[in-house]
C-alpha cells in the first residue's frame, strides 16, 4: 500500500501517511514504510500522519523500529486515531503532535489459537512477552515504570487532545489551529498525561469500552 505523500522536498521536510491498518498483507506493511522513507530521500525531517486502528504487532514492531532509527527529526501528527499497535508505532518519534479531537488508545495485545491446552498455554506465554516489548516501547518515550503502563494497557486506556488539557497539562489549545502540541513528545509532559489518567482509567472502562476488532 502507498503510504507516502512527499511535501516541501526543496525544504528538506517529506510528509508521510499511514491511513489503514498495520498489516504487512492488507493493509500499511514495513516495506510499504521502508519505501516511504527510500522516497523521502534525506530529507531532515520527517512528518507521519497517522490515522489508524492498529493491526499486527510483528509489523508493527518492525515499522517502530524502522522509524525510530531514521535519522530526521520525527514527528508523528495523530490524525485521527492511534490505536493499539499504531500508538506505540507513535512513541518512536521525536514528537507526537494531537488536534484536540485526536484518540489515542493504548491495551493489552491479544490473540487467538485453535489447538490443545498446551498450544493455548503457548500462545498465553507468547501474549506476555509480546506486552512487555510494547512496555518498554511505551516506558521509554514517557518515563513510566512497567507497572504504569502495564495498568494503562489491562484498562484499556483512551485519550483525547482535548482529555491532555484537561488533565492538567500547561497548554492552551487553539481552536482556530488544526494541530496543537500536547507536550506529548516531551516524556515529562507525557508522563504527567498518562499518569493522571491511570485513577480513571478503570472507572472508564467499567462504564463501558470500546472495542476495534482485528487489532493486534
Amino acid at each position: 500500500k502507498q503510504v507516502t505523500n512527499l511535501l516541501n522536498k526543496a525544504d528538506t521536510t517529506a510528509s508521510l501517511y499511514v491511513y489503514d491498518m498495520i498489516s504487512a498483507d492488507w493493509g500499511v506493511s514495513a516495506l510499504a514504510v521502508i519505501d516511504a522513507i527510500n522516497q523521502a530521500g534525506d530529507a531532515q525531517v520527517l512528518n507521519v500522519h497517522i490515522n489508524s486502528p492498529g493491526g499486527d504487532v510483528f509489523e508493527g514492531m518492525a515499522i517502530y523500529n524502522i522509524l525510530k532509527g531514521h535519522p530526521a527529526h520525527k514527528v508523528a501528527i495523530i490524525d485521527g486515531l492511534a490505536a493499539s499497535m499504531a500508538s506505540v508505532i507513535a512513541m518512536a518519534f521525536d514528537e507526537v503532535l494531537m488536534p484536540e479531537s485526536s484518540y489515542m488508545m493504548v491495551h493489552k495485545p491479544w490473540g487467538g489459537i485453535v489447538g490443545d491446552a498446551n498450544d493455548m498455554r503457548d500462545t498465553a506465554d507468547l501474549l506476555d512477552k509480546v506486552e512487555g516489548s510494547l512496555i518498554g516501547a511505551y516506558a521509554k518515550k514517557t518515563g513510566l515504570s512497567d507497572d504504569e503502563i502495564r495498568a494503562l494497557l489491562a484498562a484499556e486506556t483512551w485519550m483525547t487532545g482535548a482529555e491532555a488539557v484537561e488533565k492538567g497539562i500547561s497548554l492552551k489549545f487553539e481552536l482556530d489551529k488544526s494541530i496543537e502540541d500536547f507536550g506529548l513528545g516531551d516524556p515529562t509532559r507525557l508522563k504527567q498525561i498518562m499518569v493522571n489518567l491511570i485513577s480513571n482509567a478503570m472507572k472508564f472502562t467499567n462504564k463501558g469500552s470500546v472495542t476495534i476488532n482485528n487489532i493486534e
